[in-house]
């Protein structure tokens, strides 16, 4: 229980927050002239809070119950731009979360179960948000599955296995026209060995590691190494 108080460098008090049992009850931001941005006094067993930033970074609006986050929360920028939206419950991460580009684009989409990522993750590309630089799945938190990376314009760039977080099986890589120029082997998060192929895709040349050990020789796309 008791008062916080924040300060700006100056000294000038920032903000005033209340706390009865351990929860937040009431908040109060200030201007470094004193002047009051938001506040908020819970009712009941819910606070709506908002905190507004004087510089017009970092706002963030969202409701407490029982003194947690719950809910759906929303981060702001400067000229009121999203960075990122998050849902709640019980202070922790909880279905459908999205952070966005600067541009106001959404970025990146996934889903969380108890703070873990849970489900489909997206990534997108700043200019273009129809196209997905990547997308994958996650299983308690792990990545698990293909995932698949693509370039601004769409098209794949590289492949990859994931087993419990870690690459296992096989890792491809793709040049910007499309051609298969490397394949990567991995077994049980051990780095087994690669084929690397010419700027047509052909005239595979395999190189193997003998129990770790051993010379491998990586090129270019262009076959320069």
């Amino acid at each position: 229980n008791g008062v916080f108080l924040e300060h700006y460098p100056s000294g000038a008090k920032y903000s005033e927050a209340t706390y009865k049992k351990g929860n937040l009850a009431s908040y109060t931001f200030y201007t470094e002239d004193q002047e009051i941005l938001s506040t908020g006094k819970a009712k009941g067993k819910t606070l709506n809070y908002l905190r507004v930033d004087s510089s017009g970074y970092d706002n963030v609006k969202g409701t407490n119950i029982k003194g947690k986050k719950s809910c759906k929360w929303y981060y702001t920028g400067p000229m009121g731009v999203k960075y990122r939206t998050n849902n709640y419950k019980n202070d922790l991460l909880e279905g459908e979360q999205v952070v966005y580009h600067t541009n106001g684009n959404i970025a990146t989409e996934f889903s969380c179960v108890e703070n873990n990522y849970q489900g489909w993750y997206f990534r997108y590309a700043e200019e273009n948000p129809k196209v997905r630089t990547q997308e994958g799945w996650y299983k308690d938190d792990q990545a698990q599955g293909e995932f698949i990376t693509r370039n601004e314009m769409g098209d794949i760039t590289e492949r990859e296995y994931y087993k419990d977080n870690a690459i296992e099986g096989w890792q491809q890589y793709f040049s910007p026209k499309g051609v298969l120029y490397r394949e990567a082997f991995y077994e049980d998060g051990y780095y087994l060995g690669n084929i690397m192929y010419d700027i047509n895709g052909e005239n595979p040349e395999k190189a193997w590691l003998d129990n770790g050990n051993g010379h491998l020789i990586l090129k270019y796309p262009d076959g320069k190494t």
